[in-house]
């Protein structure tokens, strides 16, 4: 189309440049004439080749070519030529693609068909003759060009319909092995009027896939030609020994090969005679009870015509026609026979059953037990026995049972088949052995029984006591015992026997009666001491044995024992490790019978304990603790226990003194020292810083008691010195006490000691004593400056310049201090608030060493002596 197009645009230019404006319009018309006329001339022709599935050329069938035309715009048309062409051994050719129309309405496509539409041919082949096939189209292509040339489309290949076959039916639908049933098919067709053939296979699963190969079908079955009008069955011949059903599997196959689906139906061969059985299952058995017989026919695949039954006797004809289960109850033997037709008439063999029955159990009116030869008494838990007269006229005895125990009507018990039998593990006393029947039916009767005295237990001897007695004691072993036979009684006094450790037994003796009498009574005897006392068997067992028999023989014998019960000594020495010395204050607890609460001893205590496992705690202030163990085994023992020192030495300061010896003295330091055992070591360190350097120490001797003393020296001159005391003791501990420092004073051959914490006064409120050791011509002011009494050199010398009472002159803590005058026999006043008054002796002007002096206090106070020696 584009290509026509192009034409008429050639055209146009050619018209418009050969022709002169004013005829414009004849030319416009011209030119609308040579588009149609070019469009309508393009002649586009289309050849193929159309074949059967042989190959071969297919005649007359019908063509039509598909276009989906595009018209050159974009849109898609669908179309088709008309009217159809019909092939022939040359293939087929239309002429023209112009010839198109559309499918959606039949109206008339036009030239729009264009270079590269899609375009193939439809084809269909129905109309062949004598042979249809189904319809199909040649693959799809495209418009090669724009020209008229024609082009070939690919070739098309008509498909071969296969034959259809709607079911199939069976002349016989039941019949016997080595009998015949015709397959007919029905609805059989071939579009493609191809020959037929009906193929078959047989099988009991309904499985098997028939073919050509494997088919199974004799009679007319084979190339049924169009219109398949004439006869087609398949017959079968069914197996022989067979009683089954089985199912007939058919299809068609043409002679292209093509075959319809498989078609099915099943049928009954029955080749086989009945087989009708019983639910009995005793036969020629012996039961109890009235029996019930369902009979069940089986004519395999096929009904039964009748099923036949008698019970008259053992060769009975069965005549009588079963319909409900046949039920028995009459002692003794029944029969019954049975057989069944079936539709071809095949009878089975007859069936036999025998029917026993016996309902009634062994009669025991003739029946006796007899247990050991009709004694009365037997001393073994195992019973022999004898059993007879038991009775049972149908079924027969099958077995006995047994047992101490009246289980007659069951089979709890021993089984056996005969007399004798024998039971074990009876108990005491009046014992009976049951027996009883029971029949082959399984009828079980009643029993009989016979009694005998078991005793195979020797006396019993129970409660037996006995005294203690220990190593001291002079006292019998007295024992006690009861003795109890329920069942035939004691038969002698019961003997005893005895020995001291393991000595010779001595006996045996007659034990005494107490009371009761032969199957229950008590019994004594006294063991004597060895010698006066038990003392030679200290901790040692002392046996008994009693030995006791009944009235038939059976024997007990027992052995006793009771220990002589040993007090041991036990002796506890306590001493120091190191030094070995005897410690005193010692608590020793336990869980004896002696010291469980504890008990207090110096150096040693004696315990007395019983044998046995001990354990003891020896405690002491200051010492280490023990735990001492001990298992006590008749012996005394002597138990030395070592404590350690855990605590160091004590020391309590006493008091500092000196000792003057014309121009020098020593210092002198008094302390208490003590240790829990031993010092070992005691000294003074100190250091002296004023007056003089020394650094040194002295060692402490002890003056009396606790008391020690250490001194140093000779010193001419007052010292300072700061001690201190160290003490060790003989297990390495220490103790160090610093001591408060202290002055030794000494002057012009006097001397004192102050600790440097006695430098405060106490001063409390009211008058107080006070003096100054030592120390001469110290004014008032001095000495008495911690109190804080103003201004003390204001009035001094009877001049007042500047006294300020506003300002604290003469005011302070206290009031006055008084001293008293011996050489006048009257009392000297300080008043701090008239200095100036005090001159010459109107007043205190200094404190003198030694001497004593009363002062007032307006409140309590501590004063400070600050004190230098010069």
């Amino acid at each position: 189309m584009q290509r026509a197009r192009n034409k008429e645009a050639f055209i146009l230019q050619r018209l418009i440049r050969a022709v002169s404006l004013q005829y414009l319009w004849i030319y416009m018309i011209l030119i609308a004439v040579l588009l149609c006329t070019s469009a309508l001339a393009d002649v586009k022709g289309v050849e193929g080749y159309v074949k059967i599935p042989d190959g071969s050329m297919a005649n007359n069938a019908s063509v039509r070519v598909h276009v989906i035309a595009s018209a050159g715009i974009g849109s898609t048309i669908p179309c088709t030529t008309k009217p159809e062409v019909l092939t022939d051994s040359t293939g087929y050719y239309i002429t023209n693609l112009q010839n198109l129309y559309k499918v959606s309405d039949g109206s008339s496509c036009g030239n729009l068909w264009y270079q590269g539409d899609p375009v193939w041919a439809i084809v269909n082949g129905t109309t062949v003759i004598p042979i249809s096939y189904l319809s199909t189209n040649s693959s799809q292509s495209s418009i090669p060009d724009n020209t008229g040339s024609t082009f070939r489309l690919s070739n098309t290949t008509l498909r071969n319909n296969p034959p259809e076959l709607d079911s199939i039916s069976l002349t016989n639908t039941t019949i016997s092995g080595g009998n015949q049933t015709t397959v007919n098919p029905s609805g059989q067709t071939d579009e493609n009027k191809d020959n037929i053939s009906l193929v078959c296979c047989f099988d009991t699963s309904d499985s098997c896939v028939p073919t050509t190969a494997n088919n199974e079908c004799s009679g007319s079955w084979e190339n049924i030609t169009h219109p398949y009008s004439a006869p087609m069955n398949c017959t079968y011949t069914a197996s022989t020994g067979v009683d089954d059903t089985y199912y007939a599997r058919c299809r068609l196959w043409d002679n292209e090969n093509y075959s319809s689906p498989v078609r099915t139906t099943s049928f009954i061969v029955d080749d086989l005679a009945p087989t009708t059985t019983d639910d009995y299952s005793f036969n020629d058995t012996w039961v109890n009870s009235d029996q019930t017989i369902t009979i069940t026919p089986d004519c395999g695949s096929t009904s039964c015509n009748w099923t036949y039954f008698c019970n008259t006797s053992d060769a009975c004809a069965p005549s009588i026609n079963y319909s409900s289960p046949i039920t028995f109850s009459q002692e003794n033997l029944s029969h019954l026979r049975y057989r069944s037709e079936d539709l071809f008439q095949r009878r089975q063999d007859i069936v036999s059953k025998i029917i026993k029955i016996d309902k009634g159990a062994p009669a025991i009116a003739n029946a006796s037990v007899t247990i050991e030869n009709d004694s009365a008494y037997i001393n073994s838990t195992t019973i022999n026995f004898n059993w007879s007269g038991f009775e049972d006229n149908l079924s027969g005895i099958n077995t006995y049972y047994y047992s101490f125990s009246n289980n007659q009507g069951t089979a709890s018990g021993t089984s056996d088949a005969g007399s004798p039998g024998q039971l074990s593990g009876s108990q005491q006393g009046n014992i009976s052995v049951f027996v009883w029947a029971e029949d082959i039916a399984g009828n079980i009767g009643r029993s009989v029984n016979d009694t005998i005295i078991v005793d195979s237990v020797a006396p019993s001897i129970s409660d037996v006591v006995s005294n203690t007695v220990n190593q001291t004691s002079t006292l019998n072993i007295t024992v006690n015992s009861t003795i109890n036979d329920s069942v035939t009684g004691i038969n002698i006094t019961p003997l005893i026997e005895y020995r001291y450790g393991s000595t010779a037994w001595a006996g045996p003796f007659n034990m005494t009666k107490l009371s009761g009498d032969d199957s229950s009574a008590n019994y004594t005897f006294n063991i004597p001491p060895p010698g006066t006392d038990w003392i030679s068997y200290r901790g040692q067992p002392v046996y008994w044995n009693i030995t006791v028999v009944d009235d038939l023989g059976n024997t007990r014998e027992i052995q006793y024992n009771t220990t002589v019960i040993s007090i041991n000594l036990l002796t506890f020495f306590v001493r120091d490790r190191i030094l070995n010395t005897s410690l005193d204050s010692v608590t020793i607890t336990g869980n004896g019978t002696q010291c469980n609460g504890g008990c207090t001893f110096n150096g040693s205590i004696n315990i007395s304990e019983l044998n046995g496992g001990y354990s003891f705690s020896i405690t002491k202030s200051g010492f280490s603790s023990n735990t001492t163990n001990i298992n006590v085994q008749s012996s005394d023992y002597l138990l030395e226990i070592y404590l350690d020192d855990t605590q160091a030495p004590s020391v309590n300061f006493i008091n500092y003194s000196l000792s003057v010896f014309n121009t020098t003295f020593y210092a002198k330091v008094y302390a208490t020292i003590t240790d829990n055992l031993n010092l070992d070591s005691t000294r003074l360190n100190y250091t002296i810083s004023e007056f003089f350097s020394e650094t040194g120490y002295a060692n402490f001797t002890n003056v009396g008691g606790d008391v020690y003393l250490a001194r140093i020296g000779p010193y001419n001159q007052s010292i300072y010195m700061s001690p201190k005391i160290i003490c060790n003791d003989s297990y390495g501990l220490k103790n160090t006490v610093n001591l408060d420092d202290v002055w030794y004073v000494f002057v012009n051959g006097t001397g004192a000691s102050y600790e440097s914490d006695d430098d405060t006064l106490a001063l409390l409120q009211g008058w107080n004593m006070i003096s100054v050791p030592l120390l001469d011509n110290h004014t008032v002011e001095s000495v008495l400056s911690g109190l804080g009494n103003g201004n003390w050199g204001c009035g001094r010398d009877g001049t007042y310049p500047g006294c300020n009472a506003s300002a604290g002159d003469f005011e302070g803590n206290f009031t006055k201090i008084l001293a008293y005058n011996t050489s006048d026999s009257s009392w000297i006043t300080y008043n701090p608030t008239d200095h100036y008054l005090s001159i010459g002796n109107q007043g205190i002007e200094e404190i003198r060493a030694k001497k004593g002096y009363w002062i007032y206090m307006n409140i309590s106070k501590d004063m400070s002596l600050q004190l230098r020696f010069d």
